[in-house]
């Protein structure tokens, strides 16, 4: 697989469309927070994800989530009610996103 480079133009874009709704994961870092931050993250995270790109190696940090219960139906006291909602960092959404708008199978 490769992966051609991001730029500051498309990392900002896709950063910029993100849904502000989503729930932020165990970092705390939402959507709308990173919007905010975003002048002051940019070159980080471009370096970042061009790193990644290029030693195609996606960091294990990012490979942590947060899972919660969510309750489907019948009795709520039945764990088999339940089921687990994993929620991912939003760094970890937006290398996602930059993978499937950059990445070839070669």
């Amino acid at each position: 697989m490769g992966c051609y480079p991001v730029d500051v133009h498309e990392l900002s874009q896709i950063i910029t469309r993100l849904n502000i709704t989503k729930s932020a994961s165990y970092d705390n870092i939402g959507p709308k927070l990173l919007k905010c931050i975003l002048p002051y993250v940019l070159q980080p995270l471009l370096f970042m994800y061009n790193m990644s790109f290029s030693t195609g190696v996606f960091p294990d940090i990012l490979k942590i989530a947060k899972v919660l219960p969510s309750y489907k139906k019948d009795d709520p006291h039945q764990p088999c009610n339940y089921r687990p909602i994993s929620l991912l960092s939003i760094f970890s959404k937006v290398l996602e996103k930059l993978m499937h708008k950059n990445c070839i199978v070669i």
